[in-house]
């Protein structure tokens, strides 16, 4: 029989063996960046912060059984109560007997276990166990097979699985299990993920199942498809209607540049859905996705007939006469973005400081400082050509400025 475990020793090798997952799948999906595999490299990189936030949740269990052993401990002082010389308290694993445990069949081994009796539908815990992640994730693949095409991966309530919780972003709400499980490999996923969505997708299974023998009414179960073709209301694609295959779509599929990819994924938007409800200024504010990145993401989306024949009414443009911007065009919006937005996180560096003293100067909005000339930029004090130069990047990179000359050196 197993030994006794020390529970915290045992949560420390879960976290370094998640530390050296996160760690290879980050290493991985930069290597497949460089050699162009973008779909690859999406799926590795989100199996990397699957693997750190396992680690960031199980340092806080450590935490916690700590103060949970500091606070029986003084309870066991004031109740006068001591602990036998030689021993500590700790949190253990203790080996549990063969108990039998129950598990659902799969679908093709139904008529078996019926034939075979209540007997063989029971496992023992250590046979549980013994499934590989092949297995495990076979299974997966099997159970959605047996699903509509269509059921919504939301429907599932997993907040751990992919890539986060979904149901707060607007723009993967229309994924299907489908989707989901064809953008990861799963058996890169960890195994306790791996059976929290086999146990999910044979709950919502057995719900469909139910609907089809007439125990439940079709109600019970629409609210879980996804609808066929999405209108979209808002950002560059108001007003189009587009298949729920083509919306969820990775971005790769458009033909863009390397930069022009990299920005928009970075900028934590995977699908053309994502790109389709952002509205212009959130695009041209994506760092290093200037005016040339965003007119080349128009025509790819023009040549996919993912443009509204009729725009939305333009905003008034204001007319830069002057400075550093003079004949430049820009929307109220865009002439009123805060300074603060050429901020680069974390807030220290060189960057930011430049910034902050043309901020500290009075000039509040990104049209002011266009605004101005460079003599009057240099004029502010502690504000010299190399502040100047950083001020001219990151307006370009914002898509401020056009990214014609290279700034000056000192």
């Amino acid at each position: 029989m197993t030994e006794r475990r020390d529970f915290k020793e045992y949560l420390r090798e879960q976290i370094k063996a998640s530390e050296t997952t996160a760690a290879e799948a980050y290493r991985e999906a930069a290597d497949l960046i460089l050699s162009s595999g973008h779909q690859a490299a999406f799926e590795k990189r989100h199996l990397a912060e699957e693997a750190w936030f396992s680690v960031l949740n199980l340092g806080l269990v450590i935490e916690y059984l700590d103060e949970q052993t500091e606070r029986v401990k003084n309870d066991l002082v004031v109740k006068d109560v001591t602990i036998p010389e030689g021993y500590t308290l700790t949190f253990s694993l203790s080996p549990k007997p063969g108990e039998k445990i129950s598990t659902r069949p799969r679908k093709k081994d139904m008529s078996e276990h019926a034939e075979a009796g209540p007997e063989s539908q029971m496992v023992t815990i250590e046979e549980a166990r013994k499934r590989s992640k092949e297995e495990i994730a076979e299974n997966i693949t099997n159970l959605a097979d047996q699903l509509p095409e269509n059921v919504l991966f939301a429907s599932l309530n997993l907040r751990t699985f992919y890539p986060h919780d979904i149901t707060e972003y607007r723009d993967r709400r229309y994924l299907t299990i489908k989707d989901c499980l064809g953008r990861r490999n799963l058996e890169h996923s960890l195994m306790e993920n791996l059976q929290e969505l086999e146990g999910a997708l044979e709950e919502k299974l057995e719900t469909f199942r139910k609907v089809e023998s007439g125990e439940s009414e079709p109600e019970a179960v629409s609210y879980l498809l996804a609808p066929e073709r999405i209108t979209i209301e808002e950002g560059i694609g108001k007003g189009l209607e587009v298949e729920r295959n083509v919306f969820n779509e990775g971005i790769e599929n458009l033909n863009l540049s390397m930069r022009g990819f990299n920005g928009i994924r970075r900028s934590g938007r995977p699908l053309i859905g994502s790109v389709l409800l952002s509205n212009e200024h959130e695009l041209r504010g994506i760092r290093h996705f200037g005016d040339v990145s965003y007119r080349e993401l128009v025509e790819s989306l023009k040549e996919r007939g993912l443009w509204p024949e009729e725009k939305p009414e333009t905003a008034e443009l204001i007319q830069i006469t002057r400075g550093i911007g003079e004949g430049i065009q820009l929307t109220s919006e865009r002439y009123q973005t805060p300074l603060s937005d050429l901020f680069i996180k974390p807030l220290t560096g060189r960057q930011n400081i430049a910034i902050d003293r043309v901020f500290q100067h009075g000039e509040r909005q990104v049209g002011e400082v266009l605004e101005k000339t460079k003599e009057e930029l240099l004029e502010i004090p502690r504000f010299g050509q190399k502040s100047y130069n950083v001020l001219l990047t990151r307006l370009r990179e914002k898509g401020f400025l056009p990214e014609e000359e290279k700034p000056e050196t000192s």
